[in-house]
């Protein structure tokens, strides 16, 4: 009796990781293709439903922080690509879409800060003499962002 007790547990219990695995699938699906479609708002509701079956995912964190800044609400993507960053601090992409919100913001030395630590976690080593200089003659070229060195 116990046997079948702690059996039908188990059962039960992988049939709840099964059911939790496949609407995080479901929800993750529907709020990427809400995203795709520049459906801002609800992907963003979506994104947040997955929040609360995997709090700790960076990857979600940066997907509304890509649907707010999409929406043009800058200082609340600000927010969750910076929870990204805590969450995962070599996440280049978080640093990437940090820098180009404030960029848009005309918060240039913000921005170059967030671009080169984008570019130090890409790449896989520190940020060098050589890699400044190409990351700076790369912003050069650009009119409204001054080459800090």
């Amino acid at each position: 009796m116990i046997i079948d007790l702690i059996i039908n547990l188990v059962e039960v219990s992988v049939i709840i990781i099964v059911l939790r695995i496949f609407l995080i699938n479901i929800l993750g699906g529907i709020a990427d293709t809400f995203l795709f479609h520049e459906k801002w708002l609800k992907a963003i509701k979506f994104y947040r439903f997955l929040l609360i079956l995997k709090p700790k995912d960076y990857e979600i964190y940066n997907r509304i922080g890509n649907a707010f800044a999409e929406n043009n609400e800058l200082e609340t993507s600000i927010v969750y690509y910076q929870k990204s960053i805590e969450l995962n601090p070599i996440n280049y992409q978080s640093y990437k879409n940090l820098a180009l919100v404030y960029l848009d913001q005309a918060k240039h030395e913000k921005a170059l800060l967030y671009f080169q630590k984008a570019l130090r976690f890409k790449h896989g080593f520190p940020f060098n003499e050589n890699s400044k200089n190409f990351f700076c003659q790369e912003i050069d070229e650009t009119k409204d962002i001054p080459v800090i060195m």
